[in-house]
């Protein structure tokens, strides 16, 4: 596990090595040995296998008190650098990469008509609204293959919209 500030900068880090069985909880520690941080901060948990290759990721959104959420307010706006590629299968990779030095926060990827600025469904993502701290990139699988003949036929647009920020759009 990690604890992060707003800003994304490590506030602790830990691990535990548990066996458990499909279907089933096992509790593998505590965030915190005495007190909980105060502010708004993030604890990402990354569930990996015996060989070490992540499984699951998930990241929560942590506060002391109720009126920490206004920190979010505090974000700059970060330099996030979209790409898309095709795959073989006809699906998209979409590569996010945080290029700055400030939490690119609660970004929302839709695909929209480039014409009549609609979003376009359905479509299925690997995952959707998306936080990278400093310097970190993520790989997105996107399927269109559900969009019906027109729309899969009419100029689209990916767009990633930061809770900090303007939206990148990439043509697609």
């Amino acid at each position: 596990w990690e604890l992060i500030d707003l800003h994304g900068n490590l506030m602790g880090t830990g691990s535990a090595k548990v066996k458990t069985s499909a279907n089933t909880h096992t509790i593998a520690g505590k965030l915190f040995e005495d007190e909980k941080p105060g502010g708004f901060y993030f604890a990402r948990l990354r569930l990996k296998n015996s060989k070490g290759e992540l499984l699951d990721e998930n990241l929560y959104w942590l506060t002391a008190e109720d009126s920490d959420w206004l920190a979010l307010d505090e974000l700059h706006a970060a330099d996030v650098q979209v790409s898309v590629s095709e795959q073989a299968d006809g699906s998209l990779q979409a590569t996010l990469e945080n290029k700055d030095q400030e939490t690119a926060f609660f970004m929302r990827l839709k695909i929209s008509d480039r014409k009549k600025r609609e979003l376009l469904l359905p479509v299925f993502m690997e995952d959707n609204y998306i936080t990278l701290f400093p310097g970190e990139s993520r790989q997105i699988e996107i399927d269109l293959s559900h969009l019906d003949e027109k729309a899969a036929e009419s100029e689209m647009d990916l767009v990633v919209a930061p809770w900090n920020g303007e939206a990148v759009t990439v043509e697609l």
